[in-house]
């Protein structure tokens, strides 16, 4: 019996035989085995194709350093160094090109889909099956776990913290405070979005405390309506909050906050709003704390809130340095480490008193795990002291200004409008049919605060976080003053688990109706053949073959095509509305919905195929962003091919400047003779140079030193 009710199989007290257990037990396992192939063949296919782009060849270069021996040096402006350690390990076991640089991305990006095995006590087995698929066929998934960024990374730690978020707070148990600690080393040693990461579940957390205060009773009636009052106030610092994000990174003409500085100012401005609510939040809590300990102690999400807390906040120490000294946290000189410093200790011993006060054994192991990992990456395996200054300190200072600055000028509407309907649209209708279910009615039921209560109930409160973790998500980054294409990633995440949460609710609908075969069978053939006539006649009324334009051969082909397709599909809806009524308006609904799923589904397989496999190193893609062009794998085979003749090798001196030097500092690693004369090209730099590579900018200057009998390559 146990075995059966741990593996979901003891319904309304029915026991299935064991035989059959076996079988679902195989075939569902077989179904995920297949899916994981496909995801497999699919991020690892012609990994090594696409040419290395910009922002790849930094990450791929300084890993090839680290690789060959040359140490690495963390700063904020590439990212956490998680990400360089990886590739060097890929460099080490399997040499170091294009396709090995990938390996890390596309290895993390099928890990991602595997988790989604452990999340099926909570989406459901259909469920997390089908975000699995999502996932798997996502456009911006698969393109970022063929990249070499550090999106896939991220995508597997947020996961990881979900899961022991989710399991301490039904299950209880240490183990998922360690794995939540550990998960959370790896987010902020891999991107700063771990910040953002932190700050949803953190506010999720937030909520569930503050509910769980609220419907408690308290011994001082005062302090309960202080603690409101405190949070209401909280509240309005974080609306001036994001209001100052949202004009200091509004990229509209006409306004005056367009200038740089007025943008930085306002930055500024929502940065101490925010610190002030957080202040006031740190205060409600101790008001709680201080009213009843031990009832405080008794929440879940209290435990889940401080553990992340003391983890974060001297990572935060960015906000008070230019809050409240006005200095500059990015100051690593000793003057600036001396104001900086004490601060950053402070911060420390804090969140060592909260951690001893609330649990010291825990607290410690979950803290010795956090530091462990962290110092040991942005140490580069102890070999850089600076870096817990640059990833302390650094990481958070050196992303809050660079949103004020805006970079890629992108609008508001980036993501809604552009990014998640060109590559998103299918789990984008999952999550607003999410929305929609839980707007209708869908109430917050638990039987109590008290943590021993959730190890006997189910967490009801998962497709809540679904919902606010998919709206917030949009939100923030919508705000955030630098919109990329590859942080629509984690837009897609929470839709793609909002969307396996849909899935298993539709599929419980339709597993107890019983539905006719032929009239299934027909209605959903002419579903098909409505929807190909409704794009028929809507590509005829948009395109150049419009009908009744005249009587010449072409013009009545156009006619007779529209005429055609539009009686196609008016016998659809006849043949649709006689076996709808036979079928029921319900029925006839989910198996709608059923074939309109399928149909956006392969929508999405050709959307992703055409990004991922056919257009990848074209500009004609919204999710390609300063990618490389074949031209440049074009140039580097005819400079080996020059090099090997006139060298018997890679020993050719070869001259590049600042406009190419990335990726050509990645693709000329090898050459030892390579010179580069960056933006101020001088004669001596051409000397015996019989290969030059420059971009438009320089050419010019470049060709002034050219003698005739010089070979050059304009690139």
């Amino acid at each position: 019996m146990k075995t059966e009710y741990l593996f979901g199989e003891f319904r309304d007290g029915v026991t299935r035989g064991k035989s059959e257990v076996i079988l679902r037990l195989n075939l569902e396992k077989a179904a995920w085995v297949c899916l994981l192939f496909l995801a497999v063949v699919m991020r690892f296919y012609g990994l090594g194709d696409r040419v290395i782009s910009h922002d790849e060849s930094l990450h791929t270069y300084y890993s090839w350093e680290l690789s060959e021996g040359r140490g690495f040096q963390h700063t904020p402006l590439m990212h956490g160094p998680f990400q360089f350690h990886a590739l060097a390990l890929s460099y080490f076991l399997f040499g170091d090109n294009d396709f090995t640089s990938r390996i890390p991305a596309a290895v993390f990006g099928v890990g991602a889909i595997c988790l989604l095995w452990w999340f099926r006590d909570w989406l459901g087995r259909v469920g997390a099956f089908g975000a699995a698929v999502l996932m798997t066929i996502s456009p911006t998934l698969l393109y970022y776990s063929r990249y070499a960024r550090n999106e896939a990374f991220a995508v597997v730690f947020a996961l990881l913290m979900v899961l022991a978020i989710r399991r301490y707070y039904q299950y209880g148990g240490q183990r998922w405070l360690y794995l939540l600690a550990v998960a959370m080393a790896l987010s902020h040693t891999t991107k700063e979005v771990a910040f953002i990461y932190d700050a949803i579940f953190m506010l999720y957390l937030g909520g569930l405390f503050v509910r769980d205060n609220l419907r408690s009773s308290w011994r001082r009636e005062g302090l309960k309506r202080a603690f409101s009052l405190i949070l209401i106030f909280a509240g309005m610092a974080c609306v001036v909050a994001i209001t100052g994000w949202i004009y200091a990174t509004d990229s509209g003409s006409g306004l005056a906050i367009d200038q740089a500085n007025i943008r930085i100012s306002l930055a500024t401005s929502a940065v101490f709003a925010s610190g002030v609510g957080l202040a006031l939040v740190l205060t409600a809590l101790a008001i709680s704390v201080f009213e009843d300990r031990k009832r405080v102690f008794s929440y879940a999400s209290f435990d889940l809130l401080l553990l992340m807390g003391t983890l974060v906040l001297p990572q935060l120490v960015a906000f008070p340095v230019r809050v409240a000294l006005n200095f500059d946290p990015l100051d690593y000189t000793a003057a600036g480490m001396w104001r900086t410093g004490p601060i950053l200790i402070g911060l420390i011993l804090l969140t060592g008193v909260c951690g001893f006060a609330w649990n010291r054994k825990i607290w410690l192991g979950c803290a010795g795990l956090f530091y462990s990992v962290y110092i040991f990456f942005f140490t580069t395996m102890f070999s850089n002291s600076a870096g817990l200054a640059t990833g302390m300190v650094g990481s958070l200072g050196y992303w809050l200004e660079q949103q004020g600055v805006a970079r890629g000028g992108q609008p508001w509407y980036y993501y809604m409008l552009i990014q998640i309907p060109m590559y998103e649209y299918l789990p984008a209708i999952g999550a607003v049919s999410a929305g929609i279910l839980i707007l209708k009615g869908m109430v917050w039921r638990d039987s109590g605060p008290d943590k021993r209560d959730y190890a006997a109930r189910p967490y009801s409160g998962g497709k809540k976080l679904l919902g606010y973790w998919t709206v917030v998500s949009v939100l923030i980054y919508s705000i955030a003053g630098e919109k990329m294409p590859w942080l629509t990633v984690h837009l897609a995440l929470p839709m793609v688990l909002a969307s396996g949460w849909v899935l298993q609710r539709w599929f419980n609908n339709l597993s107890g109706k019983n539905f006719d075969r032929n009239s299934s069978a027909i209605i959903s053939m002419f579903l098909v053949v409505g929807l190909v006539a409704i794009i028929e006649v809507i590509s005829r009324l948009n395109g150049g073959e419009v009908p009744f334009q005249g009587t010449s051969e072409v013009e009545l082909e156009a006619s007779m095509g529209f005429v055609s397709a539009l009686l196609v599909l008016l016998g659809s809806v006849a043949v649709l509305v006689s076996r709808g009524r036979r079928l029921g308006l319900e029925k006839f609904a989910h198996l709608s919905g059923v074939v309109l799923c399928g149909a956006a589904c392969l929508m999405t397989v050709r959307t992703s195929v055409a990004a991922n496999f056919l257009r990848y190193d074209q500009q004609t893609e919204f999710i390609n962003y300063a990618s490389g062009a074949p031209g440049i794998r074009v140039v580097m085979e005819q400079v080996e091919e020059i090099s090997s003749r006139l060298t018997d090798g890679l020993g050719i001196r070869v001259a590049y400047d600042d406009d190419v030097s990335w990726p050509f500092t990645w693709y000329l690693r090898h050459y030892r003779n390579q010179v580069f004369f960056g933006g101020e090209p001088r004669r001596e730099n051409f000397r015996d140079t019989p290969l030059v590579i420059a971009g438009d900018n320089y050419w010019s200057k470049v060709e002034t030193f050219l003698d005739e009998k010089y070979l050059s390559y304009e690139y």
